[in-house]
């Protein structure tokens, strides 16, 4: 019996001294050690959440930026093709009035006289001309416009010499007056006049299609990396006459093209617009078919947007003992949506895919004393980051 009570109590004390050397040995392990063993270890991986730290400290931030989007630019132009239009300007003789006939008459007691009233387009109208038949003649015949004498001559029967009508006598509104001179003292003669196929005629010129205009849209992404554009088109024509190109409204070139060659316009940024922008191609006379119209934009080299942060010694000196970590949060507008990209943090990289609102990333290996630098290059045309911050904790 008393042997066996020695034994119980040289195992008992043997079992405290193993639990006395555990529990020296847990005290005097660092903290971020001493959590682990204990279960406190953070959760690992990419992105996830940060898990407990165990940490004794506050949470510090040292960087904490609102991105916005950010763009990866593929090539350094764009090439936006844009219908091909036809541009003319037609001008036609064309009849503007006629009379089938006319009769005036002047005697000692009598007069009578024709007024022909026509209206034109200033703007389409030109080179009008006057011609009619004369079926019978007497006297001195007499035909003002607008109150300005144009003929004064005694005629004879059969068709009168053409009449050109002056430009700067005609109005928008006018009126042709014919009348017959005096018989004078022989008061029983009477002099008249019988015209038919009184014809006012003139260049009509059409404009309807004298110009053309088409769009094309730019974006955002593109716009905002943009540096100059060039306008290629190719006019066929058989003769070069005067061609306006406007951009935005802009005049771009104006004057004799080369036929059916490339025709290259230098194109500055404060021409363009972003989204709609508008070309139009002019004729005021001739006739051309534009075609193989394009207009490449010229990108500046995407600069990919560092951002930087300072890790003092005595944070560092945290870092080192591990008693405090390093996480970056990307913060994005929505879930559900696919977030891809790569960060780079001091030369390292870690590429992201995540539909979730938030990526989390452990980078205490990567840190270091002093300057840091952190980027983000989307894997897509565009990404959308709500927010980039970097914690210790």
């Amino acid at each position: 019996m008393h042997r066996k009570g020695q034994n119980a109590s040289g195992a008992a004390v043997l079992v405290a001294a193993i639990a006395a050397i555990l529990i020296a040995y847990i005290l005097f392990l660092p903290p971020a050690e001493r959590d682990a063993l204990l279960g406190n270890t953070p959760s690992t991986g990419g992105t996830g959440g940060t898990g407990g730290t165990g940490s004794m400290y506050e949470p510090v931030t040292l960087l904490q930026e609102n991105i916005g989007t950010i763009t990866l630019a593929r090539t350094n132009s764009v090439e936006h093709s844009i219908p091909s239009v036809k541009v003319t300007t037609q001008v036609n003789a064309g009849e503007i009035k006629r009379v089938e006939s006319l009769a005036i008459k002047r005697g000692t007691f009598e007069e009578s006289t024709k007024d022909i009233k026509f209206s034109i387009d200033m703007g389409t109208t030109q080179y009008l001309i006057l011609s009619f038949n004369i079926r019978s003649a007497k006297g001195m015949l007499t035909i003002t416009l607008n109150g300005e004498d144009i003929l004064n001559s005694e005629l004879q029967p059969g068709s009168a010499q053409p009449i050109r009508l002056d430009s700067q006598v005609l109005q928008k509104d006018n009126v042709l007056t014919f009348k017959v001179s005096s018989p004078g003292g022989a008061f029983w003669n009477v002099n008249e006049y019988k015209l038919e196929n009184i014809v006012i005629s003139g260049e009509l010129t059409d404009y309807s299609r004298t110009g053309a205009e088409q769009h094309f849209s730019i974006t955002e992404n593109e716009f905002s990396t943009l540096e100059k554009a060039e306008l290629k088109y190719t006019p066929g024509c058989q003769a070069a006459s005067t061609l306006i190109v406007r951009l935005n409204n802009n005049p771009v070139f104006s004057g004799l093209p080369k036929c059916n060659t490339i025709n290259t316009i230098e194109i500055g940024k404060n021409l363009l617009k972003q989204d709609d922008n508008s070309v139009i191609f002019e004729a005021p006379a001739g006739t051309y078919d534009v075609t193989s119209i394009k207009l490449k934009t010229y990108l500046e080299k995407p600069v990919n947007q560092v951002y930087y942060f300072t890790i003092t010694p005595e944070l560092y000196y945290l870092l080192d003992r591990r008693e405090m970590q390093g996480f970056v949060f990307i913060t994005f507008p929505e879930e559900g949506t696919n977030h891809q990209g790569t960060l780079t943090l001091n030369s390292h990289k870690a590429a992201f895919k995540t539909q979730d609102a938030e990526a989390i990333f452990r980078i205490s290996s990567y840190l270091k004393e002093g300057t840091n630098s952190i980027s983000i290059l989307p894997s897509t045309d565009s990404l959308d980051i709500t927010e980039l911050a970097v914690e210790l904790r």
